[in-house]
């Protein structure tokens, strides 16, 4: 059995369980669902994420191509050649720290400190992480003019 995290620290919310259930126990694991359908091609992306938004990272930059511009910026102690992900030359690459008592601040922050797309319509934004990055993220795409129907931010999972 794996069980992610330092010896002696917090565990998370499964973490504890799984150090401790007995062999076989049952459990069940959900990924997140897409639900936005994205068509066409955008004038550029911001694609912001922890560990648990890869996959969907991943399914967005094969979807928008090698020619894509923007932003990516992923929270991750994992160095970005060992995720499984080859940026595009047109995006700006920021690797953030996360901070284990303040899960997706990082990303929250560096998202707001973003600048305004010249065009709302043109950007399209994906924001997903710890439940603490939505309300900020939505706040940001609000001071954007970036309708949140036409984005994704999503708590991934709850601290």
């Amino acid at each position: 059995m794996l069980v992610h995290g330092a010896p002696g620290a917090e565990l998370g919310v499964i973490g504890a369980w799984t150090a401790q259930a007995p062999l076989g126990s049952p459990a069940v694991v959900m990924g997140p669902k897409g639900s936005v359908v994205m068509s066409g091609a955008p004038g550029e992306v911001v694609l912001a994420g922890d560990d648990s938004a890869l996959p969907a990272v991943r399914r967005y930059l094969r979807m928008l191509g090698p020619s894509v511009t923007g932003h990516l910026l992923l929270e991750t102690g994992f160095d970005v050649s060992a995720l499984g992900i080859e940026p595009p030359a047109g995006l700006r690459v920021s690797i953030l720290t996360p901070d284990p008592q303040r899960p997706s601040a990082a990303l929250a922050e560096a998202l707001a400190a973003l600048p305004a797309p010249a065009d709302p319509l043109e950007r399209f934004v994906f924001a997903c992480g710890e439940q603490s990055l939505v309300a900020p993220a939505r706040a940001t795409l609000a001071a954007w003019g970036i309708d949140v129907e036409r984005a994704v931010v999503k708590g991934y999972w709850k601290r």
